[in-house]
């Protein structure tokens, strides 16, 4: 075999280069596969990150909804009616979708999302007059126009005005975009934790309902055997050893009626003087038997105050917390950071080289609450008012704090709760900062006394926050009745 001149070599070296050339540059053009599918991951992920929010933020569209009038029964009476007259209870709970219950009744179409948010929430529906309690918003459904009609004829009767008003109602034409301040995203996200605070303090409340209850039933058992033993006392032993005598032949007694009533009955006597067992319910407690799985866990998307913390601590400092971000979103506590942020300090120790590679340290980072926080100052009175009341109980419940320990996990929940908070406002960062609204010009005109029409303007301003006034102008109509000539204009924003 010939052996290759360098000549051939350089040439063949060259030729395998523009090979590898023309293979490799539409890779770099078009990406690596590999940097592709992970970019359609982070899609992903952020998409039903966005879905998860959503869902769990329509509880404080319910709560915003009602603080400004815009929620309500979604089912009338007479649309009840209707509904009652043709659609069946089992094909009802059978809905899944918002044509099947379109199928049932055409105006459940429009109104299957809050249908089945409310069966989501409270299960299957027992009977037909479960829709009436059904609340959603106003216009879920219906014709702007209609309700907006029906709010203002609620409002008018509400205020005394008599039936002969006139109503006008338009569209604003050419109505624009509007943008949404970077504030409101924030405020949301601020909603969603004030709301978990709430429940997460209505947890604890109950828990110490539930602990108080115990222990005041442990002392009247306490008291009651106290009782029993001073009577023993008295009786002397003879009269014991009878009483003891008529309540084993009482209890006996008992035992054998309580068999004859759960012959035949489903029911198994228990021991130890407990109630019969139903074979048909839990076998612990005796709880009858849920099916529990279609009722959603609610999705916590903050963390919860650390179980170190005693119980009667955590719940005094919920209420502070929730009360500084209630004034916050209310323009009351003015803080450019917001409460919890105003409260801690990031403090960053340089790394050090040290000599010789010996002696040197890292870049080292820890979080702290600031010397004039009022969170701190909050913690502090409470933990010596923990401590002072342990001290002066009849007994000592529980031991003395470690003041380090509680102030450690406090300051991590802070730190994790504004971590929270920063992922959900990059989620919320994807969403449009725009929004198209509706609108409506509403001209009122009517003839009624004065008194009337500052009552219908004041239910108007205090009752229904999307329904606002514009104008006013008025003329005398009757100097002798003092009725005057109105002309109301009002702008309803549709949401």
């Amino acid at each position: 075999m010939r052996k290759l001149t360098r000549r051939e070599i350089a040439l063949l070296i060259v030729v395998a280069l523009v090979l590898l050339i023309l293979l490799i540059e539409p890779i770099m053009r078009q990406g690596f596969p590999g940097d592709e599918f992970t970019t359609k991951q982070e899609r992903l992920q952020t998409a039903q990150n966005l879905v998860q929010l959503a869902q769990v933020i329509q509880q404080i569209d319910r709560e915003i909804q009602a603080q400004v009038g815009l929620e309500g029964q979604i089912i009338s009476d007479s649309l009840f009616d209707e509904i009652a007259n043709r659609v069946d209870l089992e094909a009802l709970n059978r809905a899944r979708r918002a044509s099947t219950l379109a199928s049932l009744h055409p105006a459940l179409e429009n109104k299957a999302d809050s249908l089945l948010a409310y069966k989501q929430q409270h299960g299957a529906f027992r009977s037909l007059d479960q829709l009436k309690e059904i609340r959603g918003p106003i216009f879920e459904g219906e014709q702007a126009q209609a309700v907006i009609s029906q709010r203002i004829s609620n409002l008018a009767k509400k205020a005394g005005l008599r039936p002969n008003y006139q109503l006008n109602i338009r569209p604003i034409p050419g109505a624009k975009s509007e943008q949404l301040p970077p504030q409101t995203k924030k405020n949301l996200v601020c909603h969603l934790y004030l709301d978990e605070l709430t429940s997460e303090l209505q947890q604890l409340q109950s828990q110490q309902s539930a602990i108080k209850e115990n222990e005041e039933q442990r002392q009247i058992e306490t008291e009651d055997a106290a009782m029993e033993a001073m009577f023993d006392a008295w009786w002397g032993k003879d009269d014991v050893e009878d009483k003891n005598k008529e309540d084993a032949v009482e209890t006996e007694s008992k035992e054998q009626s309580a068999k004859d009533d759960t012959v035949g009955t489903g029911l198994v006597p228990s021991q130890y003087g407990q109630p019969p067992v139903d074979l048909n319910s839990d076998p612990i407690g005796g709880v009858p038997l849920q099916d529990t799985s279609s009722t959603p866990k609610p999705v916590r998307q903050f963390a919860a105050l650390p179980e170190v913390i005693p119980l009667t601590l955590r719940i005094d400092l919920l209420q502070f917390i929730q009360s500084n971000l209630k004034q916050q979103l209310s323009g009351v506590l003015e803080s450019k950071r917001g409460f919890l942020e105003a409260q801690i300090a990031v403090e960053t120790d340089a790394a050090k080289d040290g000599f010789l590679g010996i002696g040197g340290k890292e870049q080292t980072t820890a979080i702290k609450f600031k010397p004039n926080s009022a969170l701190l100052s909050k913690f502090e009175t409470l933990i010596n008012r923990y401590e002072a009341e342990q001290d002066d109980g009849a007994e000592e419940t529980e031991k003395t704090l470690d003041y380090d320990q509680q102030l450690r996990a406090l300051t991590q929940y802070v730190d994790q709760i504004l971590e929270q908070e920063a992922t959900l406002q990059g989620w919320l960062a994807t969403v449009p900062a725009t929004h198209q609204p509706e609108a409506y010009i509403v001209d009122m005109r009517f003839n009624n006394n004065i008194d009337r029409v500052v009552q219908l303007i004041y239910a108007i301003e205090s009752s229904s926050k999307w329904l606002q006034v514009r104008d006013l102008q008025i003329t005398v109509s009757d100097k002798k009745e003092t009725t005057i000539s109105a002309n109301l204009s009002m702008i309803a924003k549709i949401f």
